[in-house]
Parts: structure tokens; sequence; C-alpha cells
């Protein structure tokens, strides 16, 4: 009786972990869930910078990159990519694309002046 219960319930365990694992990318704010927060439950009236978690395997950086130029559009503002970085975000999307969300040209704010400008997300 162990061993069918056994053979039930890991496949039975995977399969789960498989279906939830499916996560689309996300904006990261885990300042909007806290009560403690003053702005809590409130409009966002500025946005100086976005955090995008997501699944390298199973995420096109191009829509990364339209996340945060959608989220920063929406307060006037243009989305320069910072970084990268794994500190940010749950395991199940632990990526982080860091967005500047800026007032400033693009070109002039990452490459003093320079044409060529990295705007562009590259995944890690």
């Amino acid at each position: 009786m162990a061993r069918c219960s056994l053979f039930i319930g890991i496949p039975l365990v995977l399969v789960t972990v498989v279906a939830c694992g499916r996560v689309d990318p996300y904006i990261y704010a885990p300042e909007a869930t806290s009560r403690t927060n003053a702005n809590f439950g409130k409009p966002l009236k500025d946005r100086g910078e976005v955090t995008i978690c997501y699944n390298r395997y199973r995420t096109d950086p191009a829509e990364v990159s339209a996340m945060a130029v959608a989220e920063c559009g929406r307060f006037g503002r243009r989305a320069l990519f910072s970084k990268s970085t794994f500190t940010r975000c749950p395991l199940i999307a632990p990526y982080a694309a860091i967005y500047t969300c800026s007032n400033e040209d693009p070109v002039s704010v990452s490459t003093g002046g320079k044409a060529g400008a990295n705007t562009e997300f590259k995944p890690q």
C-alpha cells in the first residue's frame, strides 16, 4: 500500500510543481502589499525605478523590455536598463531586470552623449 501511494504521490507532486512553475513576468512591487507603507492602497503617482521578475527559460527578453517601457511610460518617463540581479525576486521567477525610469534622453544618460545607448535588456 505504501509503495502504491509513493508511485502516485511523487508524479502528482511533480505535475503540480511544473504546472505552478509557469509564471509570466511581472512587476515586483512589495511596497504595494505592505500595510505599513504610507501609500498602501493608493495609486502610484510616480516611479523612479521598475523591477521586472521573470524566468529566463520561459520569458522573451523583448517582453521584459516592453513591460518596463510601458510601466515607465505611464508616468511620462523612459525605461533605461540598469542591471540584472538574483537578490530581489522569489524563486519561482528568480531573475530581476531593473530599469530606471528617467525623464532624460537615453543616449545622454547611458553613454555620456555618445550614440549607441544601452537601453535594451540583455538576459543573464
